[in-house]
């Protein structure tokens, strides 16, 4: 029977070949991941990519120990097909910095980016780098964007007040079509104006408004000065939930003032300052 023969011997070889190649797969384990403060390259994505148009994306090299990078991007399609993954190579030139330039899909509302790396290969510190961005926003050719690390507000709010048992419907309604930007408030409490950045995470509103006179008589003179109110209320995201606050905190600071009271004629003006918190009302946010 050398027919049979010959099929356990190929058989056989078969299997002593696929046990050689798990044997060296177990044998060669994955590298470890580097540090993350000694990772030689410094990965930079875009904020957010226009559909229709190019986003770009640049990488520097902090040292010698990378020669070249892979770039796996993951494209959205249409809405019934899966996403297009690409992956590409590049190599650095004299001067560390490489970029590129690709077309943004027509469709879809995200697109990912994930930068990977070997450094200092074959020396016993070699490790694996990887940088993952697999949310980046793709927003209309003609969106009004606003600041991208700036959580937005936006929607209808509670309001609690430390001091006061009156809990008003805030309504935010921003002036921009994604991120944090200026944002109009409407109060069922009367409180109308603008939010407006106060720092890279919060947002703060400023109202300066005429609320009386103080009537003052002297030498058969009177005098009338005017008392004017101070809000300054401060508030910064404590729950976030696809980029927009459902929960804030801060501060709000009342104060009154007679400018024209050099000496302090009138009764002394009022002033405190107030825990206040914003909790969203409604489903959850969807995002852009």
């Amino acid at each position: 029977m050398p027919t049979s023969r010959n099929v356990l011997v190929a058989v056989a070889v078969a299997l002593f070949s696929h046990a050689a190649v798990a044997s060296a797969q177990e044998s060669t384990p994955e590298l470890p991941l580097c540090p993350a403060a000694d990772e030689a390259l410094l990965t930079f994505p875009p904020d957010y990519a226009r559909r229709g148009q190019s986003y770009k994306f640049s990488v520097e090299r902090k040292n010698d120990s990378v020669p070249e990078f892979l770039v796996q991007s993951t494209l959205p399609t249409n809405a019934a097909d899966a996403p297009l993954i690409q992956q590409e190579a590049f190599q650095f030139d004299d001067s560390g910095e490489t970029e590129a330039i690709r077309p943004v899909p027509a469709h879809g509302r995200n697109l990912g980016l994930r930068f990977s790396w070997t450094q200092n290969a074959d020396t016993p510190s070699a490790c694996r780098g990887n940088d993952n961005y697999p949310e980046i926003p793709i927003v209309a050719a003609d969106a009004k964007v606003g600041k991208p690390d700036l959580t937005r507000i936006a929607g209808r709010y509670r309001v609690h007040r430390r001091y006061e048992k009156d809990r008003p419907t805030w309504s935010l309604r921003p002036d921009c079509d994604i991120f944090g930007c200026t944002t109009t408030v409407r109060s069922s409490g009367g409180l109308r104006g603008l939010f407006r950045i106060d720092d890279e995470h919060g947002y703060v509103f400023e109202q300066r408004s005429r609320i009386g006179r103080c009537e003052v008589t002297t030498n058969g003179r009177t005098v009338k000065w005017s008392i004017f109110s101070i809000r300054t209320i401060k508030v910064r995201p404590t729950s976030v939930v696809r980029g927009v606050a459902t929960a804030l905190t801060g501060s709000e600071r009342y104060s009154e003032e007679i400018p024209s009271d050099e000496f302090g004629v009138c009764t002394d003006p009022t002033e405190f300052v107030q825990r206040i918190t914003l909790r969203r009302l409604g489903s959850p946010p969807t995002g852009r």
